[in-house]
């Protein structure tokens, strides 16, 4: 969807890929936020900033020149959105990974990732009507909304582990007496 709001505003491939270096920067500040912050905080801010990345491409449907000439409007808001997507998918990755056993890891996380990839598979067919029927301004921000769930659904997933670890702390500690 990005790729017709940038041809909408005329702007070339080359500005687009020069935006867009390999990652290792970001996979470098995935490295780092992941250890401080623990799995869990991280997909929480991955989430969040997936979220924020749509919430850049509305601001640019909204503010960029369309005459293909406001470049510094598109600069960032694409930093943003490549970002936000190489961070959340590192962080997913990582994840995924862990809720596989070592047996059958290949199997588990196929099956993960078409499950991840369903939802924006279906809807990708009929974005095209959307935008049409909203414009690229509202479209952005409706898909930010689609953040607010699986945001929750970390949280929620995050502090029912936190209770669980502390139920078996609780019981080992007893057990110990």
């Amino acid at each position: 969807m990005c790729e017709d709001e940038f041809a909408e505003r005329r702007v070339e491939q080359d500005e687009v890929g020069a935006l867009a270096p390999g990652g290792f920067d970001r996979t470098i500040i995935t490295q780092i936020v992941m250890p401080r912050f623990g799995m869990m905080a991280s997909l929480l801010i991955g989430t969040v900033a997936g979220s924020g990345s749509h919430l850049a491409l509305a601001w640019l449907a909204a503010h960029g020149n369309h005459d293909g000439t406001d470049f510094w409007t598109f600069a960032i808001a694409v930093s943003i959105d490549s970002f936000a997507y190489a961070f959340a998918s590192i962080v997913l990755i990582t994840y995924m990974s862990s809720l596989t056993t070592t047996q059958l890891a290949s199997s588990q996380f196929a099956l993960l990732t078409s499950i991840c990839a369903l939802p924006g598979s279906l809807v990708a067919g009929v974005s095209g009507y959307f935008v049409q029927w909203l414009g690229f301004e509202r479209f952005f921000i409706a898909t930010s909304l689609i953040g607010a769930p699986a945001a929750a659904l970390c949280w929620w997933v995050w502090r029912r582990q936190a209770r669980t670890r502390e139920e078996a702390t609780n019981r080992c500690e007893v057990a110990a007496e």
